[in-house]
């Protein structure tokens, strides 16, 4: 089976860069996490043009991997960006969202 090549778009207004070597199961509850931010972000911004949301993994052994994790919104006001690194996928995946929506509150 081929993967798909690039960023992998989840919405109009989300693009996904790194996502394509989860597991199924992995990537749909990453996509409830980012559906859930995207909707109170998307309550704060005003004009929202775009979320981009970029996964790297840094260390790949096996129960002891690391992710960095960068989200980025851009709205009329302005660009905002926030990073984590983490060991578990997930948490770093909310964390990183909570912080890109609190630099939009401020």
């Amino acid at each position: 089976m081929d993967k798909p090549l690039g960023p992998v778009e989840l919405g109009g207004d989300v693009r996904l860069s790194g996502f394509n070597d989860l597991d199924p199961s992995e990537k749909d509850e990453a996509i409830q996490i980012i559906s859930r931010y995207e909707r109170r972000i998307k309550e704060i911004c005003e004009d929202l043009d775009r979320i981009k949301i970029t996964l790297k993994k840094i260390r790949h052994k096996e129960k002891s991997e690391m992710y960095e994790l960068h989200a980025s919104v851009k709205d009329k006001h302005g660009h905002y960006e926030a990073h984590v690194v983490g060991r578990r996928f997930l948490v770093a995946l909310a964390d990183v969202l909570t912080k890109v929506e609190n630099e939009i509150s401020k």
